[in-house]
């Protein structure tokens, strides 16, 4: 008997609809059907999209374009606390990439032409995910 495979939620911040956020979401796709991108363009409806999903139970792809994109950013901390978070800066400079790294995200990017750095750690977190998730069915099927 064939499983299917369970949706796996990725929530998106991305203040602008830029050819970087169109980019991104070409490769989502591309991860399969079972993805299910929420995608916010505003730090209060992204906050409420984290804080409604189940703990360890979904992807955070925060997508900052520029200072003030990475300043509303910075407000939902506590938030994104403890979740998987990729976090895709606006530039490698010091400054930039410290107020990143406060954030305490599994990976951080920058922006560019090719995001497949960033396709192979979504690869990775939703196979742990996934794996989580059956030793869970597991565990209650024994």
């Amino acid at each position: 008997m064939v499983q299917k495979k369970e949706t796996i939620t990725l929530l998106m911040y991305s203040a602008s609809q830029s050819i970087h956020r169109k980019k991104i979401q070409i490769l989502i796709s591309e991860l399969g059907p079972e993805i299910n991108l929420c995608l916010s363009d505003s730090s209060s409806g992204f906050a409420g999209m984290v804080e409604s999903s189940l703990y360890g139970q979904v992807i955070l792809l925060v997508l900052l374009e520029n200072e003030d994109d990475h300043m509303e950013i910075q407000g939902l901390k506590k938030i994104l606390d403890g979740h998987h978070v990729i976090l895709i800066l606006p530039d490698t400079g010091d400054a930039v990439m410290a107020r990143g790294m406060s954030l305490y995200p599994r990976y951080m990017s920058y922006l560019k032409d090719d995001y497949h750095d960033v396709y192979g750690v979504l690869e990775k977190m939703i196979a742990k995910i996934r794996d989580q998730k059956k030793g869970e069915d597991d565990g209650r099927n024994h």
